[in-house]
């Protein structure tokens, strides 16, 4: 985007000012950067900031939109390329509230990352999968009769079957651990099991069974069988972001950022550049 803001002023500046090339052109334009100070960035995003919290966010899109254009072609440091790309994901915000139509969806995730979508879109969590992950087989299993399970009782364990995953990252008896039948469900968010089931029973009753959608990703003890698996499942509406590409499964997105990577980090925040989530949603009727 910053590249074609770069080309259209320079047009602009040669247009306006009737010079004789573009290598003039640059050279006004860099007089005008020059006039760009960091304290003048600083107070547009704050300004947009304001208005968004006074206003809301649509109200701010325009500011935002104003001080990514001023930034655009300058030299950022660390704390002013956080602050482009937090305008560029406000925008984003607010373009996915504007086109996504279809909002009383409840998202089956085995990680945080529906967390994350309803907390884009300002909605409610129409399911109990909220701050919580599941271990892949784990997922693969409790999706495939996703009914049968969740209308079991939540119960909850001092001791996992993934104990090893556990201690290996330093997390053994850091939350609570649900178990419903024979599925794990560990609830990384919560600081104890009495919140952690009041929250899961009351976003139970949400969850809308006619409008399902399914995340997976390569993560949590994942192998190639088990995304072949939900690869394979009856499901309309299903995804899954994995670090390595698989152009044979019609539900993997590749994250490229991770190919280095033995599984995909932070999906949540990278999956825009790689999926239409937009269209996703609004499939509903499809």
């Amino acid at each position: 985007m910053g590249e074609t803001i770069v080309e259209n002023v320079l047009l602009s500046i040669n247009q306006i000012l009737r010079v004789d090339n573009l290598e003039e052109a640059q050279t006004h334009y860099e007089n005008m950067l020059a006039q760009v100070t960091p304290a003048y960035l600083e107070a547009l995003f704050f300004e947009a900031l304001i208005i968004e919290k006074q206003q809301g966010l649509e109200s701010a899109c325009n500011t935002y939109q104003k001080f990514l254009n001023a930034v655009a072609g300058c030299n950022l440091d660390n704390e002013l390329l956080h602050r482009a790309k937090l305008a560029k994901s406000k925008l984003y915000l607010s373009f996915l509230r504007k086109n996504i139509k279809n909002v009383d969806f409840s998202i089956i995730s085995n990680n945080c990352w529906g967390s994350f979508i309803y907390q884009y879109l300002g909605l409610a969590y129409n399911t109990p999968f909220i701050g919580l992950y599941l271990f892949a087989p784990d997922y693969i299993k409790m999706i495939t009769n996703l009914k049968d399970y969740l209308q079991q009782p939540l119960f909850f364990t001092n001791k996992s079957k993934f104990e090893f995953e556990l201690k290996r990252r330093g997390i053994l008896d850091a939350y609570p651990i649900g178990i419903i039948g024979d599925v794990e469900i560990h609830f990384r968010h919560y600081d104890n099991k009495d919140i952690a089931k009041e929250k899961w029973v009351r976003r139970l009753e949400r969850i809308n069974y006619n409008n399902l959608y399914f995340e997976f990703c390569d993560r949590e003890l994942c192998d190639k069988k088990l995304l072949e698996e939900f690869d394979a499942l009856p499901f309309t509406h299903k995804v899954c972001f994995t670090a390595k590409e698989y152009p044979e499964l019609k539900s993997c997105v590749w994250i490229k950022e991770d190919s280095n990577k033995s599984y995909v980090e932070y999906e949540w925040y990278k999956f825009p550049k790689y999926f239409n989530l937009v269209k996703w949603l609004n499939s509903k009727s499809q």
